[in-house]
């Protein structure tokens, strides 16, 4: 994949969310990326393919999260099962991929048993 591709599927999701690359969590992942590769990122376009697509995969998650919050109707992030999440994984500004995808995996499950989904 080359880094332009990466950054236009990057950019599609950040887009889904309504946020832009200057996104105080997209941000923070160019400071966590500096701080491991101990060279400075100024923007993504600085970042290897590898990192460009895990961030992706973090904003999908999240974007997934987000909207099965809605469907539930789940009044906020503070949900006792998406507070159990962030509490094995850590809180939601330090939660590794993992713990994303676990939490999208609980909350399409609780869709699910709702009656709702697929």
């Amino acid at each position: 994949m080359t880094i332009q591709t990466a950054i236009n599927q990057l950019e599609f999701e950040i887009s889904r969310l309504g946020w832009t690359l200057q996104h105080p969590r997209i941000q923070k992942f160019l400071i966590e990326a500096a701080s491991k590769t101990k060279r400075p990122i100024p923007d993504v376009t600085a970042l290897s393919v590898k990192y460009i697509i895990h961030l992706t995969k973090l904003v999908h998650a999240y974007w997934e999260c987000q909207n099965i919050i809605q469907i539930l109707s789940i009044d906020d992030w503070k949900d006792p099962q998406v507070m159990k999440v962030f509490e094995k994984y850590g809180y939601p500004n330090r939660m590794p991929l993992k713990g994303w995808e676990q939490l999208v995996k609980e909350l399409d499950a609780r869709w699910f048993e709702s009656g709702g989904g697929f």
